[in-house]
């Protein structure tokens, strides 16, 4: 004989199994695994296009000209109406970034 409180564990444990038994499970975890990936691939280029656009080049008003330099390259513009004139890249560019973290101290001479 069959009783409610029967059906309702039956059911329990039919709602607890994964759809379509183990490989089920297992597809609706990659389902999850692909959707988060396209997630982090649409953040990613989210940022680059909002760098491009709001980050990539600082604008000085310098000797009564506006000058556009790319911050990745370091190459100057010209600013005019309608169009940017740059100055060709040079060949070899070298920047220092050091720092002393040097102390010096010296012997107390009786």
């Amino acid at each position: 004989m069959d009783t409610s409180q029967d059906r309702f564990t039956t059911f329990q444990n039919a709602r607890a199994l994964p759809a379509g038994g183990a490989a089920g499970g297992i597809q609706i975890g990659q389902k999850r695994i692909k959707r988060r990936y396209f997630v982090y691939v649409g953040l990613a280029v989210v940022a680059f296009f909002v760098f491009q656009l709001f980050f990539r080049y600082a604008y000085v008003n310098a000797d009564g000209k506006l000058w556009r330099i790319d911050r990745l390259t370091q190459q100057s513009c010209v600013v005019t109406i309608g169009h940017a004139v740059c100055d060709p890249v040079p060949a070899s560019t070298s920047i220092s970034t050091s720092t002393s973290t040097s102390l010096s101290v010296s012997a107390k001479k009786s």
